[in-house]
């Protein structure tokens, strides 16, 4: 579990730019998020399914924001450094970018 931590990182739309931070903790053996973009508050993040491999984290994960449909993330983490980008309904994909580890 090496993206355990709390993150900051620009998150890139054609509507809006924005920071964003992630809390990435560990549920009973499993990831767990939590976050806030822009006052939306993603406190209640269900993953869906999740695999990790080396830096690299692939979810599926459902949000108050959109409770009927899943959002897709990509995350590319190197260190204290992430990357990647979510695909959300409607919106489509967003660039996750600058990230990095504000603590562990």
């Amino acid at each position: 579990m090496t993206a355990l931590g709390l993150w900051e990182a620009s998150v890139d739309t054609l509507f809006f730019k924005e920071t964003g931070r992630v809390e990435i903790f560990d549920n009973n053996g499993e990831y767990g998020f939590r976050g806030v973009v822009r006052g939306f508050d993603l406190s209640k993040i269900e993953v869906i399914s999740l695999k990790e491999e080396g830096g690299t984290i692939d979810a599926a994960v459902k949000t108050p924001l959109f409770p009927e449909k899943t959002v897709d993330i990509h995350i590319e983490i190197d260190g204290d450094a992430l990357a990647g980008y979510a695909v959300l309904p409607v919106v489509g994909r967003v660039k996750i970018k600058n990230g990095h580890r504000i603590k562990e």
